[in-house]
């Protein structure tokens, strides 16, 4: 059961005031720099400023080359992605914001990297993940330079409604065969804000996890996705439902040892962020299915948690994960204990 505390219902119009000083201002330079209603705040930041949060870095769409845009920001780095036609903004080594042109994808296979082409915003938004994903708010030229304008909502899916409802409804019922590791995404955002998977997401999550797509996903993209839910301040919660919902059955298939998850968490788990490296461990290797039953298993973990002995921990992880019997039950009974969760 997904026990985290419910986000409050959402706003009627974005809180702007949630903004750091650094964004509004970067965000009227852009609102400068555009043409005239070809500028628009998407994503993660119109769902953050209805629930009254601040965004940890802006997502705006353009209907255009974002990489035209003449920005005089001191310090700002800009890092371009061609094939997905987008570009990052980063000062000081820290990403805050990232300019889209507004553009449709296509899957030529379930799993695959999708093409891209530039579409309207409508095409924009239906290409999206989640309802609570597909709003856009335009931004336009206030009177005073000072101040920020702000356009009606865009929503053509009802993501405001699913937001007040607690809802992750999906757009299409092919949404996770598209791409699978937007399971994992809705774990994350379920485990932040208390929310709950529609009846129609479900379905779909199910569908696709006996169709035995998964796999297919390169483990480089299982890593990265696996790096964002650590990060989370409800990190064993959203693993707990990505067992749950059968994520680590349906990556595995057939093999049980689960090569894929594998690789993807001993990278996760390799020399990045050292600061944190402890709690990812715990996280990862609960992710690998580590049964530690007993008190003398959970000391031998905790010690070598610990003393940063990543690769020993990584071989007690191996080691279990071949001699202990799969299944969702074991799976979830490891991650709490190897989490430290009663």
């Amino acid at each position: 059961m997904n026990r985290a505390r419910r986000a409050r219902p959402p706003a009627r119009a974005l809180a702007l005031r949630r903004l750091t000083p650094e964004q509004r201002g970067l965000l009227r330079e852009l609102v400068q720099a555009a043409e005239p209603g070809s500028l628009f705040l998407v994503g993660g930041t119109v769902r953050d400023l209805l629930l009254m949060r601040s965004p940890a870095e802006l997502d705006v769409a353009v209907t255009g080359q974002p990489d035209a845009l003449a920005l005089e920001t001191p310090g700002l780095e800009r890092r371009a992605h061609e094939g997905y036609r987008t570009v990052s903004l980063w000062r000081a080594g820290r990403r805050i914001a990232d300019l889209a042109s507004t553009r449709t994808e296509v899957y030529p296979a379930p799993g695959a990297h999708p093409s891209v082409r530039g579409a309207s915003l409508r095409a924009d938004l239906d290409r999206r993940d989640f309802t609570l994903n597909a709003m856009a708010a335009p931004l336009r030229r206030a009177p005073a330079a000072s101040f920020l304008g702000v356009g009606r909502l865009v929503d053509p899916w009802g993501g405001r409604r699913d937001l007040g409802r607690g809802l992750l409804r999906i757009l299409h019922t092919g949404s996770f065969h598209d791409d699978p590791t937007r399971a994992l995404r809705a774990a994350r955002l379920a485990s932040r804000w208390g929310f709950r998977l529609s009846r129609g997401t479900t379905q779909a999550l199910r569908s696709a996890c006996a169709a035995g797509v998964f796999p297919r996903v390169g483990a480089g993209r299982w890593e990265a996705e696996l790096l964002r839910l650590a990060r989370e301040p409800r990190a064993v919660l959203a693993l707990r439902l990505a067992l749950a919902w059968g994520v680590w059955d349906a990556l595995e298939g057939e093999d049980p040892s689960g090569p894929a998850l594998r690789r993807a968490a001993v990278l996760a788990l390799g020399q990045r962020e050292p600061e944190a490296a402890p709690r990812r461990l715990r996280l990862m290797l609960a992710a690998l299915g580590l049964d530690a039953d007993g008190q003398r298993a959970r000391r031998r973990l905790s010690r070598l948690v610990s003393s940063g002995t990543m690769a020993s921990a990584l071989a007690l992880a191996d080691e279990a994960r071949r001699t202990r019997p799969r299944g969702g039950a074991a799976h979830l009974a490891a991650l709490a204990r190897a989490a430290g969760v009663p």
